[in-house]
């Protein structure tokens, strides 16, 4: 259901993901546990949409993050995604 390929973000010289990869099936409980300026934001606000990576992939129910309608957020200048079609559950 959500697929994540080889997801990077850099700001400059520094990476803060590198070449992450996983996969998580319908009905999957995960945690994401690192230390402090591991990165873990960084890849939620990848998986969301709100934040583009460097390189890599984030698909959700098989469509491409990339490729999804955005829009402006009412509180603040943020990005936020907006998929077309409701994922079933």
């Amino acid at each position: 259901m959500i697929e994540v390929e080889a997801l990077s973000r850099s700001y400059g010289d520094v990476e803060a993901v590198r070449q992450v990869s996983f996969a998580l099936g319908r009905g999957e409980v995960v945690g994401l546990l690192g230390h402090n300026g591991a990165g873990k934001s960084t890849i939620m606000k990848m998986l969301t949409g709100s934040l583009e990576p460097t390189s890599g992939r984030v698909t959700v129910d098989g469509l491409d993050m990339r490729e999804q309608p955005t829009t402006r957020c009412r509180a603040g200048s943020a990005t936020c995604r907006r998929t077309v079609r409701s994922i079933p559950t």
